[in-house]
């Protein structure tokens, strides 16, 4: 099954410009590793984001990184939502859980194996503003929007790639992606997230709801208060398994979404440091492994649909 474009939002900022070029799967291959190499040589020089002296909100660059921080203090202090079960979730005895929360402990088991991890839990519109204002240090993998960039440091390798499809409301008529660009259409989005933003910019036509999580937004459709919820794949598993009335647009993903870690604005060494971690855990295949465990074997066993995830390198795969 091939794997289309179409590239994904943001943020609290859309444009109001959609784009017609639908480029294979072999195209979004390619993109996307010579896109990882073109930005990982200009994002590891200090100054290729605007100076040396470049500072973000909260962390000038003089500050102590928090590589070195984490190591000295034994404590790193971290923004995180738990209402996305496989990714991010508290699992039965009330813990975090889930594939972002398995490989950041690995993270730090790496940096450090005395590190505690404290996870300040929070509705995903707000971790972005946490970052800024200094209330956490990094934010668990979030997609790489631009306007986030203006925030704060992205890893310059994906923690994951997270193909999006539209999960529609039982009895739905809805068979195209043009389709949904139309004033009829209602459009369930999480609030702050890359889906609301991306939207508006692929169907401005339509009329939109933020919401302030998945599973608000799903349970929206599932009612039938909107016809679709633009849902990253692990949402769209979760959605289809408690709502056995949804659907799933027929055809390929829409585009694929790229998460990573984000850190402070000027903390150079801890971007390297990271950066570092994900490729060569990426080029060991430990993160394939761990998308395959949280999320690639249900794809492919109960929803026969295609697996995407980091390769080596960074690269995006399908397996």
């Amino acid at each position: 099954m091939a794997i289309s474009d179409k590239t994904e939002n943001d943020s609290e900022t859309a444009s109001a410009t959609s784009s017609n070029e639908h480029p294979g799967r072999r195209g979004l291959i390619a993109g996307a590793a010579a896109g990882a190499a073109v930005f990982g040589l200009t994002r590891l020089i200090p100054g290729a984001d605007g100076g040396a002296g470049a500072t973000g909100a909260g962390s000038p660059t003089d500050k102590e990184p928090l590589v070195d921080k984490w190591r000295r203090t034994k404590e790193a202090n971290l923004g995180w939502e738990f209402s996305t079960p496989l990714m991010q979730f508290r699992n039965s005895a009330g813990e975090p859980d889930g594939f972002s929360v398995e490989m950041v402990k690995m993270m730090m088991a790496d940096l450090d194996k005395d590190i505690k991890i404290n996870f300040t839990e929070m509705p995903f519109a707000q971790l972005v503003p946490a970052l800024v204002s200094g209330k956490v240090e990094m934010l668990e993998p979030v997609t790489n929007l631009p306007a986030r960039a203006n925030e704060g440091l992205f890893a310059d390798i994906p923690a994951n790639y997270a193909p999006i499809y539209a999960l529609r409301k039982p009895g739905s008529t809805i068979e195209t992606d043009e389709a949904l660009n139309d004033p009829a259409v209602k459009i369930a989005v999480i609030q702050g997230s890359s889906q609301a933003s991306i939207g508006a910019q692929r169907y401005p036509k339509a009329t939109f709801v933020a919401l302030a999580d998945a599973t608000v937004a799903i349970a929206e459709v599932a009612s039938g208060r909107a016809d679709i919820t633009l849902a990253s794949i692990f949402n769209v598993m979760n959605g289809l398994r408690n709502n056995p009335g949804l659907t799933v647009l027929p055809g390929e993903p829409l585009y694929v979404d790229v998460n990573t870690f984000l850190l402070p604005h000027g903390d150079y060494k801890s971007h390297i440091w990271i950066s570092n971690w994900l490729r060569h855990h990426a080029g060991r295949g430990t993160i394939a492994a761990l998308w395959n465990k949280w999320v690639g074997d249900a794809l492919r066993s109960e929803f026969k649909l295609p697996v995407v995830t980091v390769g080596p390198g960074g690269g995006l795969i399908q397996v």
